[in-house]
């Protein structure tokens, strides 16, 4: 509607009430439910959810990606990820307060078959060496560099908006004492994750998988990346 002003709006309402009396009443109950405060405080939550659930379903469906669903306090309060192995899920959940942003990650162990083209693909020798100097060996080296970029793919997807590359971060160190690694941008991603922007992360190694997690500070702090 071209133009539209809330006259319009109201109009169009009160002429689809005349012929539909249920159009009118469902109207009514809307601006009920919204207008009133206490009402609003009790359903806002179901209504945001079920608003967030319809997006989430229609990406399922059309074949996108699904990293989490935010739902702050006020009714946006908290953000999540979610991995799966063939016979393991693993979820993180965390309030708003807490973390803006979580990305986890769990893989099977890469077979030597695999490794020649994932580290082609995803990683520089450099990252698979800083990996192995955490007491990994080759394979388990190069799915913790694969596992930490998948990691950090989920929790900055929405800050960042689109796709990027495997190369566009490098895993610059990994300890094994305190089980952390860092990643490092090494191309300008948004306005908060520029080159040389640095995130930290955390991985444990256990039964022939790798797991990886990391989050983003809440939003008071979340754009005040460390530069290396």
């Amino acid at each position: 509607m071209t133009g539209t002003g809330i006259d319009d709006v109201v109009d169009t309402v009160l002429a689809a009430g005349r012929d539909r009396p249920e159009v009118l009443l469902a109207a009514a109950l809307a601006l009920a439910v919204v207008g009133w405060t206490a009402s609003w405080r009790v359903t806002r939550g179901v209504v945001t959810i079920a608003h967030e659930g319809g997006h989430a379903l229609v990406a399922v469906l059309s074949g996108r990606g699904l990293t989490g669903i935010r739902l702050h306090a006020d009714t946006s309060g908290v953000t999540g990820s979610i991995t799966h192995t063939r016979e393991f899920v693993w979820a993180a959940v965390a309030a708003s307060h807490d973390a803006s942003a979580i990305g986890i990650d769990c893989e099977h162990v890469i077979s030597s078959e695999r490794a020649h083209h994932v580290a082609r693909a995803v990683a520089w020798a450099c990252e698979v060496d800083a990996a192995r100097g955490a007491n990994l060996d080759r394979l388990t080296a190069l799915t913790l560099v694969f596992s930490a970029k998948e990691s950090f793919f989920k929790c900055v997807h929405s800050r960042v908006g689109r796709l990027f590359g495997f190369h566009d971060v490098r895993i610059v160190s990994v300890d094994a004492a305190s089980r952390q690694f860092c990643v490092r941008v090494t191309k300008t991603l948004s306005s908060s994750l520029i080159c040389g922007s640095e995130l930290t992360g955390r991985f444990a190694v256990d039964d022939g998988r790798v797991y990886t997690g990391m989050f983003l500070p809440p939003h008071r702090d979340a754009d005040r990346p460390r530069r290396s």
